[in-house]
């Protein structure tokens, strides 16, 4: 007999049954895109309100507790927002906006604070029902919007990242 002897063939029963695993698990992807984006959006609101928490909202260059004396926002440094170090600091921030068009996104920032706006019209022969997202975040002072950046992945997700001032400098107050 030859190295290459003949297999017997078996023929595998397929088994028919009615639970769609492919959509199963774009469910369970989806369900925990969901999840962490709102978490990240928890994460987010939690460091802006603790920033006017700490700083207030009048003044955003210097203290409450102690007006004149220059910021400095240490105890927001551990929030998971809050990416690298030293020079590389930045605060990374996403938004879920895989319901609109990249076309229809608009990022601002006026006075150290995000605006993030998008704005969908559904139309049918009948009517047309507008769709509206609006999010503001108070950024740390000291950060230069001009360093401010934004891409939007092909998932509809928003990400902005905006360099950090250095903790040993303070910041000048204006």
């Amino acid at each position: 007999m030859s190295d290459k002897q003949l297999q017997p063939h078996i023929n595998i029963p397929i088994e028919i049954t009615d639970i769609p695993l492919f959509n199963d698990s774009l469910q369970n992807i989806k369900d925990r895109f969901v999840s962490e984006m709102k978490r990240i959006d928890e994460e987010m609101t939690k460091f802006s309100t603790n920033l006017m928490g700490l700083y207030g909202t009048d003044n955003l260059t210097t203290s409450k507790e102690t007006p004149g004396k220059p910021l400095n926002w240490e105890s927001l440094n551990t929030s998971p927002l809050i990416e690298g170090e030293g020079e590389n600091r930045m605060i990374k921030l996403q938004f879920d906006l895989s319901e609109f068009d990249p076309t229809e996104v608009n990022v601002n920032i006026i006075n150290n604070l995000l605006q993030v706006t998008a704005n969908h019209e559904y139309k049918t022969d009948t009517s047309t029902t507008p769709k509206e997202y609006r999010r503001e975040f108070h950024l740390p002072p000291g950060v230069d919007p001009e360093r401010v950046v934004s891409s939007l992945t092909k998932e509809g997700v928003l990400v902005v990242q905006a360099p950090l001032p250095l903790l040993e400098k303070p910041l000048a107050i204006k």
